[in-house]
């Protein structure tokens, strides 16, 4: 009998939290309908992007630049030059900063942490992942459009990316406006390194939401 009563007692606190939940997720949802939407929409987007075949995407972009010498210099030329412009603006933002005293010890000493940072936790994680290239045999096997690096691994994530946005974040707390424009130029050459097929897409993700949490520190 007290079998009967404690199994009795465990079926209805069951059978009340589920129908709690869903008479709570009901009311929710008549309060706002467009919730339900919205959520259906993201749910439905994200199970299809999941689902994407990373070499088929990286064809198809790939071949638009393999089509014309003119298009595959460019986005070299881009590739190197983004990942100097932002060595040389942060050289360039550190000589204003001293030159012009335009910051305190503890300003200058978060301009130095946020980068360093990024760099030091980026490069700790590629070696403990060590993901292969997308260009590995490991890997997806693609055909990169630069030259092959040394090293098949230390795919994730990407330490360009995290860098680059690390020092935009710097630039964001000094130099909104500029900031911003660094911030584009980061998603910009996280393009790149996809299409020249050195990443995979998360690994550029990663490095660049990794950048901007370890920038937020130059705020500080």
């Amino acid at each position: 009998m007290k079998f009967l009563q404690k199994n009795d007692i465990f079926f209805a606190c069951h059978y009340f939290s589920i129908n709690f939940s869903s008479y709570r997720r009901t009311f929710f949802f008549a309060l706002y309908p467009q919730t339900q939407m919205l959520a259906n929409n993201a749910f439905l987007w994200y199970t299809e992007y999941m689902k994407y075949d990373y070499k088929t995407l990286y064809e198809k972009n790939a071949a638009f630049f393999k089509k014309s010498p003119n298009r595959l210099t460019l986005l070299k030329v881009l590739n190197a030059g983004l990942t100097w412009l932002f060595a040389v603006v942060y050289a360039g933002l550190w000589l204003y900063a001293v030159k012009t005293d335009g910051l305190p010890t503890r300003g200058l000493v978060s301009l130095f942490f946020a980068p360093a940072f990024a760099l030091i936790l980026v490069s700790a994680m590629r070696l403990g992942v060590d993901r292969p290239r997308p260009y590995s045999e490991k890997g997806a096997n693609i055909t990169p459009l630069v030259a092959r690096k040394d090293r098949d691994g230390d795919s994730f994530p990407s330490r360009h990316i995290a860098c680059a946005t690390a020092i935009a974040m710097a630039f964001l707390s000094i130099q909104p406006v500029f900031g911003v424009l660094l911030l584009l130029c980061g998603l910009a050459l996280a393009y790149i390194r996809f299409t020249i097929g050195v990443h995979y897409p998360s690994d550029l993700a990663v490095g660049y939401v990794l950048g901007i949490l370890c920038g937020i520190t130059a705020f500080f």
